[in-house]
């Protein structure tokens, strides 16, 4: 299953820390990730602003392949 990933804050963000759940993550800030096993997996995302600021968020069973 391929999968395509995007973030949007009112700040600008300069850096990306993806975590695809099943071992794979990226810093790019919109990345696609192809799922070769199934199961549901959490993402989670570190974006940090222009500011400095940091922040994670997380969704849990986000996606669910095979």
């Amino acid at each position: 299953m391929n999968a395509s990933f995007s973030a949007s804050a009112e700040e600008e963000l300069v850096s990306f820390e993806w975590d695809f759940g099943d071992g794979s993550t990226s810093t790019e800030a919109a990345p696609s990730h192809v799922y070769s096993t199934p199961g549901c997996f959490d993402v989670s995302l570190i974006a940090t602003s222009i500011n400095g600021c940091s922040d994670t968020v997380t969704y849990f069973e986000f996606v669910c392949a095979g």
